[in-house]
């Protein structure tokens, strides 16, 4: 089956519309000039000159030829009109003629049936327009193209599905005519209802109308355009024009690039050639005002060339330059300032200098120094410092010609390495991890020793002395730690306890049946002093005498200071362990 495209359609409605108009026109012309004829007929009865019998104009004939032309769809014919058919018979040529006063009413209800005829026809297209595929009749569904942003501003196309099918109810409260083709705006953003949706393929994005983005910038058209230059690289280029004020956009801006080139060595004459490209400093020219421009600088052996262009010419793409000249635009060169505004400024607009010296290589810099970082090396405890080392490099330059100019290199046949030492002191971290393990104190204690007992006693209270001997490490010198007696945390106690009298011990008391008080017994087992004599006993730490005061006093200072001497000769002996 043979398919249009929707334009394609269009325009074979719109030819067949033209068609049925020219047969309508045609059909209105031969009625009237048939009622023409008639008329004429009866008068040319009285007429002398007459149309011979037989040569009159057969209505049925003309009805037959605008029937076949009814029938037929051939579209590429040219429209005619009714004056533009041919004459079918020379009576009626004749008729026309003796019957002048008749044409104009032919002709204003042929062009009254055309005019009615094309305002049928303008109406139809009006439909035709919104019934791509053909079908006259109305669906529910239409398809909408949606936008976003304000129209005139950011106006722009939705993004993914576009268009859409969405129900004619669903759009027919925001402000839409039911024009189809037509605009309609939504709680947001406007749409554009683009065709009835009849279940033919969704139309193409690119059928939707253009969105309404920002108008074209007004900008100058014809600037005043004038430039400086100093002689030398650089200058300003000012742009100005009646009305316009500072910060106005030119229509058409001019693009300059200030380049340099360096001479080729070894060089000779002002300027020398051939020249390398340096680089360049691209300003534009885009506004009312006034626009600096400056070469990149060098100070001898090369040239300075001001280039400039309008964008509409190029811009700065007409202003490419090559890596080297041969000579004056050799192998190219683009317009310079002087030639792109002629007559605005000064001529030429571009500077060398001599080549005296050029050959001459420039003074060989200082050599480089670099040293390595300081490395620790070996030591022990006991030492105080610690030996370091270190690589000093000396690297010295020459100044050589390559490609043409004079280039400073590594002299790296000469470069002298050298090593380097120092020392310095131990950080407190490195003599702390020089300290001993510190042992554990050492506690030392004598044994137990009984106390005195009576006669019928059943237990005896004991003592001894404990002794406990705390250590510290001391730096001696550097990182040389020694082990010591930490004599603030050592130090000796005295220890009591109770134990149960043995059963010799318990025999060992005589038997007797005076009333005399029970007899004390040493712990030594001498027997005790007559009745009535008083011993001494330890508890806790100290002795206490309930006897005669010199002597129970004079033992308990004997004893303590044997408890002295004892405690003084076990510290002395731990101390020299």
């Amino acid at each position: 089956m043979e398919t249009h495209t929707r334009r394609e359609l269009r325009q074979l409605r719109k030819e067949k519309t033209r068609t049925r108009n020219t047969r309508t026109a045609m059909l209105t012309a031969a009625f009237g000039l048939v009622a023409t004829l008639v008329i004429g007929g009866a008068a040319g009865a009285y007429a002398s000159d007459a149309p011979p019998e037989g040569e009159g104009v057969d209505v049925s004939q003309v009805e037959v030829a605008l029937n076949e032309d009814e029938s037929t769809e051939d579209t590429s014919a040219p429209e005619q009109t009714a004056a533009q058919q041919p004459a079918t018979d020379e009576t009626t040529e004749q008729a026309s003629a003796e019957e002048p006063a008749a044409q104009p009413e032919q002709v204003i209800a042929a062009e009254q049936s055309v005019a009615d005829t094309n305002a049928a026809t303008k109406a139809e297209e009006k439909v035709d327009t919104t019934t791509l595929g053909g079908d006259t009749s109305q669906p529910n569904k239409v398809f909408v193209c949606k936008y976003v942003g304000t129209p005139g501003t950011d106006e722009r196309l939705q993004t993914g599905q576009n268009p859409i099918s969405v129900s004619i109810n669903a759009i027919q409260n925001n402000q839409w005519n039911g024009t189809v083709p037509g605009w309609f705006s939504d709680a947001h953003d406007r749409s554009y209802v683009l065709d009835y949706d009849r279940g033919q393929p969704e139309p193409s994005v690119s059928l939707c109308p253009e969105p309404e983005g920002p108008p074209e910038p007004v900008c100058v058209q014809k600037p005043n355009l004038s430039y400086t230059y100093d002689g030398v690289g650089s200058g300003t280029v000012t742009s100005s024009a009646e009305g316009a004020k500072q910060g106005d956009a030119l229509c058409d801006p001019l693009a300059v690039r200030p380049t340099t080139w360096v001479y080729v060595l070894p060089a000779s004459g002002n300027p020398s050639w051939p020249q390398t490209l340096v680089g360049y400093n691209d300003v534009l020219v885009d506004k009312i005002g006034t626009f600096s421009y400056a070469a990149p600088e060098l100070e001898k052996c090369r040239q300075h060339d001001i280039y400039a262009q309008f964008v509409s010419k190029g811009g700065f793409g007409a202003l490419a330059v090559p890596n080297q000249l041969n000579g004056p635009n050799n192998p190219f060169e683009p317009p310079f300032l002087h030639q792109t505004l002629a007559g605005k400024g000064p001529n030429p607009t571009y500077n060398s200098t001599s080549s005296d010296g050029c050959n001459t290589p420039p003074t060989t810099p200082e050599p480089r120094v670099e040293y390595s970082n300081w490395q620790d090396e070996a030591w022990e405890c006991g030492d105080t410092e610690v030996t370091q080392t270190r690589t000093k490099t000396v690297t010295p330059f020459k100044v050589v010609l390559q490609d043409g100019k004079w280039v400073t290199i590594e002299d790296t046949a000469n470069i002298v390495v050298t090593p380097e030492t120092q020392t310095r002191p131990l950080t407190e971290a490195e003599i702390e991890s020089c300290k001993p393990e510190i042992p554990e104190p050492k506690v030392e204690s004598t044994p137990w020793e009984d106390g005195e007992w009576e006669c019928g006693d059943t237990t005896v209270e004991q003592t001894r002395l404990t002794t406990t001997t705390a250590y510290m490490a001391v730096l001696v010198s550097g990182s040389t730690w020694e082990i010591v007696v930490d004599e603030e945390n050592s130090g000796a106690l005295l220890d009591t306890q109770t134990r149960n009298l043995t059963e010799d011990e318990i025999t060992e008391c005589p038997t007797t049946t005076t009333n005399n008080p029970p007899t004390k017994v040493p712990s030594s087992g001498v027997i005790p002093p007559p009745p009535g004599a008083e011993t001494g006993k330890i508890e806790g730490q100290f002795m206490t005498a309930s006897a005669d005061p010199w002597v129970v006093g004079g033992g308990a200072a004997l004893l303590a200071l044997a408890l002295v001497l004892a405690l003084w000769g076990y510290r002395r002996q731990t101390a020299q362990l």
